[in-house]
C-alpha cells in the first residue's frame, strides 16, 4: 500500500474519530438537561411530558426506558465509532492508534467545555 493512501486514511480516521467523539459528549448534556428537572433538579423541561413520573419512589427503569427510546441508538453508534475505526486504522497500518485514542480524547474535552 502506497503512502499517500495510507496518509489519507489515517486523516480520515482522525476527523471521524474527533467528531463522534466531540459530538457523544455533546449529546450527555443535552438529555440531562432535558430529563433531570423530572427527577428533582430546577433546568427548564424540554422533553416530552409524558415521559414525567408520577411518583417518585424509584425512577431508575424510567430513566433507563426514556434514554433508550430517546437517545439509544444514536449514542450507542457514536460510542461504538472510536474503537472500531482505531481497530481498523490498527490493523490497516499496522501501528498502535494512541494518536487516534488521545485525539478522541480531546474531542471529548472540547465538547464537554464547550
Amino acid at each position: 500500500m502506497d503512502r499517500t493512501a495510507t496518509g489519507k486514511h489515517a486523516y480520515l480516521c482522525a476527523f471521524t474519530i474527533f467528531v463522534s467523539a466531540f459530538l457523544l459528549f455533546q449529546v450527555q448534556p443535552i438529555i440531562a438537561k432535558m430529563i433531570l428537572p423530572w427527577f428533582r433538579s430546577v433546568l427548564p423541561i424540554l422533553s416530552n411530558p409524558s415521559w414525567k413520573p408520577t411518583d417518585a419512589n424509584n425512577p431508575s427503569f424510567l430513566i433507563l426506558g426514556l434514554l433508550s427510546v430517546t437517545i439509544g441508538l444514536p449514542y450507542m453508534i457514536l460510542s461504538t465509532t472510536s474503537p472500531l475505526l482505531q481497530s481498523w486504522y490498527a490493523r490497516r497500518a499496522g501501528s498502535a492508534p494512541y494518536r487516534l485514542f488521545a485525539l478522541s480524547s480531546l474531542a471529548s474535552m472540547l465538547a464537554l467545555l464547550s
